[in-house]
């Protein structure tokens, strides 16, 4: 019986690894076109943005084209996951956008108009690995908070609470070519 349940919770632990790999696909609006950029908004599960983004991190005599974010403080990133982790307030910590950029000059010609294209104008955006991470400009402790309580959630082998986590679903905003 204790190899049985060893191998469910195997088998569980895998079958949300690999939901987090498979390819994404983000419906988007188009809110703007500024400085020859496009830019959208549209929402994207936290299971598809955990393991595809980064966060450029400011370092003293570095230029802000390699990092402009400052460093995260852990004890923010602990609060948050345990807002996330509890289910009257997990969803409190992204009342408001997260903030990314994909910088892949051929990711635009992967979004597809599914309607005329023009600002508000609705578009089909499928995400490759292959373009690279997403980066955070901003909402990067609740990403990592939201993380850090999935991460839990599993070692606890709660895994009920780690879907519930991996599932909800975050506003994005300014997705646009560098």
């Amino acid at each position: 019986m204790r190899l049985l349940n060893h191998l469910k919770s195997l088998t569980q632990r895998k079958l949300i690894k690999e939901n987090i790999m498979k390819p994404i696909t983000l419906n988007l609006i188009k809110t703007n076109h500024c400085f020859d950029l496009d830019f959208y908004s549209g929402t994207i599960k936290l299971k598809d943005l955990f393991k595809n983004y980064h966060i450029p991190f400011y370092e003293p005599g570095q230029g802000l084209d390699v990092g402009f974010q400052r460093r995260v403080r852990f004890n923010r990133i602990k609060n948050i996951g345990k807002r996330v982790s509890d289910e009257k307030t997990i969803t409190e910590s992204f009342i408001d956008c997260v903030h990314l950029n994909l910088r892949s000059e051929g990711a635009i010609n992967f979004i597809k108009p599914l309607d005329e294209d023009r600002a508000g104008s609705f578009f089909m955006f499928d995400y490759l690995p292959d373009f690279g991470k997403f980066v955070i400009i901003d909402g990067q402790t609740r990403v990592t908070g939201a993380e850090l309580a999935y991460e839990e959630a599993i070692e606890n082998n709660n895994y009920n609470l780690a879907e519930k986590i991996s599932n909800i679903d975050k506003e994005l905003a300014g997705l646009g070519e560098p």
